[in-house]
């Protein structure tokens, strides 16, 4: 049956409406501004009432500080003329215009704002000279080529006084030299966009060809560039579309697609091309192909992750009683680099959310496969059940169980090239619709007296995936291999038993009965002892707020971090309240075939000690170390009344402090008491050897002896910070390894320790 449907829809596509709407859509997006975005909301919505759909907008703020599932709304933004000139030769420049917003909108970069009409005139320095300590005051900074322009880079040139950056990275430097990378996400902290209130800049991208010739030159000489630019950042509003077409039951299934991106695979192919998907299967319904919709259809154009997060609190979370799931359709194979390699890569709709579309996707791929033998479908065990961005919904808080069927993740990814036409491979667009659109016709259709079959198959798919994951070894020490299958066998099952949303099956029972775990009773080594995996078991943690925490919204600018990578979603999924935090990292270890190190374990758990604080979840916690824990401990060791004690700490490395660096400084204060001294070191360089390159990351980092308050370059942890801020607290003055002290001898342990001393002098501490 499938591969006549196949077959239908693949004559049924319209090719040049496709082309005509993409390249439409595309023209409006890539010039990156909300005045574009907004024509291109209107052209989407528009298009969907000339196709006959029931559509709307709905308004969001862009003002910066508005915030959806901890995603705060970007500050809107508009440029229309940016230009960087170069006003000394370079040998290998043929135009001296090395940037130009009008000739290519991706030579700027987005949120860059304004100068004075006449420009700005000034030097162009390497980011090598600038962090070896070359005066960068109102200086632009070229980026050293494997420099992502990123929030650290965009942090350090602020702080020491450029005005802005120019960047020649690419993430394809030897296939691509004459074109430039699309710089997103440049962002001082989490967030992927500018907010209300964040520091000004202007930022430029070049080709490779083009950065090598003027890092060349700068090496040799003084350069200096124009700057122009009237990019500006208001308070203003960004659309979400979005179209419902009916269904027997209400529930609905989504059918994410994102707008305001400059490419042609990320995603106005994806918007048009779920737009065909949809009016292919109402044809086919209308000619009796397929059955009538079972569910309803909501299509959903918005902002990537924001603009969904925004539409999905707009509907009200969590959406389990509205929603079914979804599908996204970013990274449709639309471009020849990718459709060459003939293959999709697929992400299955987490557990925490038993859905049944995954058994129906896993079937209708079999059938495709079949039709189209030339291509292959890849699963990545740490990726196949995900949570980012494209799938973010999946979060239990949400509701919505998503899946993602993308292009391969190798070859051009934001550059340029990509929307050229000759990379514009049509066929392939083609080939990839008629995968997603036969899925959602065989989904969305779906009748009870259909389901027997479906089930059955469904069981088969439940074996095959216990008789891989049985061969594989990823798996903690001490560990028993069968409890981890009898994990998967209930995740299995649920998903089968996740079709009652269609209708109650007699008979399912015996195909879930049939499924097994393969004979497997190994255990994985002996466990090691006091780890942070065993410290997990102790922490119970229930979400509060909906959504994965993001932005970090909740927590004070200054103090906000890089969310943890790796697994960390898929341990959040599993903190209900009811598990402890060593039952949600088995799962998702289980889950993605990953066993986490315990550097990583540690930081998801003082990383969501950190959330607890700030109000997203709350925790309870049997390891909490107290005062008189800590008292004890120093007593245990020696150290009594009247002594002098230089110590050191790492307040991670012990666990859940209550009352944190207070508590610990509080506790040794005690135990010296009114005759004893505490120092600390207040280091603001973390080592001596030099490492291959010129100051990278500012290692070198010297304190102002005027300013001995000032903790800001500290690398020594937080508790020597917290003790500076302690009544009568002394520093020394010098200017990379200084110590800090409290009590009866500070003032004359660190009098004598001196600006440009040696680190470990006779006057050192």
């Amino acid at each position: 049956m499938m591969k006549s449907l196949f077959e239908k829809i693949m004559t049924g596509l319209d090719r040049e409406w496709l082309e005509t709407h993409i390249r439409a859509l595309l023209d409006k997006e890539a010039q990156q501004t909300f005045t574009a975005y907004s024509k291109a909301s209107e052209y989407t919505y528009q298009l969907l009432k000339e196709c006959g759909f029931k559509a709307r907008i709905l308004r969001f703020p862009a003002d910066g500080k508005t915030v959806y599932q901890d995603k705060c709304t970007p500050i809107a933004w508009d440029i229309s003329h940016a230009r960087l000139t170069l006003l000394t030769s370079c040998i290998g420049v043929d135009s001296p215009v090395i940037a130009d917003y009008k000739t290519e909108p991706l030579s700027v970069v987005k949120h860059s704002t304004s100068t004075p009409p006449e420009g700005i005139c000034t030097r162009i320095i390497t980011e090598e000279q600038m962090l070896a300590g070359e005066e960068c005051t109102n200086a632009i900074v070229l980026l050293a080529p494997d420099t992502r322009p990123r929030g650290e880079i965009l942090t350090t040139l602020l702080d020491l006084g450029a005005i802005g950056f120019v960047s020649d990275y690419t993430e394809d430097k030897l296939r691509v030299t004459d074109h430039v990378q699309w710089t997103n996400a440049c962002c001082e902290k989490n967030g992927w966009h500018f907010t209300e209130g964040e520091r000004e800049f202007i930022g430029f991208n070049v080709s490779p060809e083009i950065g090598r010739a003027v890092r060349t030159a700068i090496n040799t000489e003084e350069v200096k560039v124009l700057v122009e630019s009237d990019g500006r950042r208001y308070e203003g509003h960004i659309d979400a579309v979005t179209a419902l077409i009916p269904g027997r039951q209400k529930k609905e299934f989504w059918i994410l697609s994102h707008l305001y991106e400059p490419f042609i695979d990320d995603n106005s192919a994806g918007v048009i091309g779920s737009i065909e998907a949809v009016r292919e299967i109402l044809s086919l319904i209308h000619s009796g192909d397929l059955p009538q919709l079972e569910f309803s259809i909501r299509s959903v154009f918005a902002s990537e992750l924001y603009g969904f997060a925004a539409v999905a609190d707009y509907f009200g979370v969590p959406l389990n009683d509205r929603v079914m799931g979804a599908i996204n359709t970013d990274g449709l194979v639309v471009t020849k680099d990718k459709s060459k390699q003939k293959k999709f890569e697929v992400r299955y709709a987490p557990p925490c959310i038993p859905f049944f579309g995954n058994s129906v996707l896993k079937t209708v791929i079999e059938e495709f496969m079949d039709v189209f033998p030339d291509y292959s479908i890849i699963e990545h065990d740490n990726l196949k059940y995900y949570y980012g961005d494209d799938c973010f919904m999946s979060d239990p808080t949400i509701g919505v169980p998503t899946m993602w069927l993308m292009h391969p993740s190798d070859g051009l990814h934001h550059n340029s090239k990509q929307n050229e036409q000759d990379m514009f491979d049509l066929d392939a667009l083609l080939i990839h619709l008629t995968l997603i659109t036969g899925f959602l016709g065989k989904l969305l259709t779906i009748r009870e007296e259909s389901l027997a079959a479906i089930i059955k198959q469904s069981g088969g798919h439940a074996q095959k995936t216990l008789d891989s994951e049985s061969k594989k070894s990823a798996i903690r020490p001490g560990t028993c291999y069968r409890e981890r299958m009898e994990y998967l066998m209930e995740i299995e099952k649920k998903r089968i038993r996740s079709f009652s949303q269609v209708s109650e099956i007699p008979g399912i029972e015996s195909i879930l009965n049939s499924i097994y775990i393969p004979n497997i009773d190994l255990n994985a080594g002996e466990p090691s002892s006091a780890t942070w995996f065993d410290y997990a078991s102790g922490i119970i943690i229930k979400r509060i707020t909906p959504g994965f925490p993001h932005d970090l919204m909740r927590i004070p600018y200054n103090e906000r971090t890089p969310l943890p990578g790796n697994i960390f979603s898929n341990v959040l999924s599993h903190c209900n309240g009811l598990n402890t935090l060593q039952t949600a990292i088995k799962r998702a270890e289980w889950e993605t075939n990953t066993i986490l190190s315990e550097k990583e374990i540690k930081g998801y758990i003082f990383f969501l000690l950190k959330l607890a604080e700030a109000g997203y979840l709350y925790m309870t916690n049997k390891n909490i170390i107290t005062r008189k824990h800590i008292v004890k401990a120093l007593q245990d060791v020696g150290i009594v009344s009247g002594d002098l004690l230089l110590f050191h700490s790492s307040k991670s490395a012990i666990g859940c402090i209550e009352g944190g660096d207070d508590t610990v400084i509080d506790a040794l204060l005690e135990v010296v008491g009114e005759y004893g001294t505490i120092l600390m070191p207040a280091f603001t360089r973390p080592y001596i050897a030099f490492d291959g390159r010129i100051n990278k990351s500012r290692n070198f980092r010297p304190f102002n002896p005027l300013d001995l308050k000032n903790t800001e370059n500290i690398t020594t942890g937080s508790i020597p910070k917290t003790l500076l801020s302690h009544p009568g607290a002394v520093r020394s003055r010098h200017s990379t390894h200084s110590w800090v002290g409290i009590g009866l001898r500070a003032e004359e342990c660190i009098s004598k320790h001196e600006l440009f001393d040696p680190p470990a002098s006779k006057d050192s501490p």
